[in-house]
């Protein structure tokens, strides 16, 4: 029982996260001192990485499900920490296609799971 709970609880923290820039667009955009049309670009630059489900779903054949899972995991840690820690738009950028990145490799070990 307590996995599925954890599970659940995780992956509502995850894709929080995941979302959780669109509302303060107006806010960081000013911190960045760019328009909110450019912050708004730069964090939809993540939509590319749904090109890559297909190498993420051929490494989740050759992981395991919980390495998958936990290598997800620890990079939306690290996409986290760095878009936390930035006042550059490209790092920004960059950490966003991270976060994506990290997620579904994170859905993908979940769902492998389930």
């Amino acid at each position: 029982m307590w996995p599925w709970v954890v599970t659940t609880i995780v992956r509502m923290v995850v894709n929080t996260a995941f979302r959780l820039l669109y509302p303060f667009v107006p806010e960081l955009s000013r911190e960045f001192g760019v328009s909110p049309e450019a912050l708004t670009a730069a964090i939809s630059a993540r939509g590319v990485m749904g090109l890559i489900s297909p190498a993420v779903g051929a490494a989740a054949d050759r992981l395991n499900r919980r390495t998958l899972m936990l290598l997800g995991l620890g990079g939306v840690g690290l996409a986290l920490l760095l878009i936390g820690s930035t006042t550059s738009l490209a790092v920004l950028a960059i950490g966003s296609a991270l976060l994506a990145a990290a997620k579904l490799a994170y859905d993908l070990g979940v769902l492998a799971h389930i």
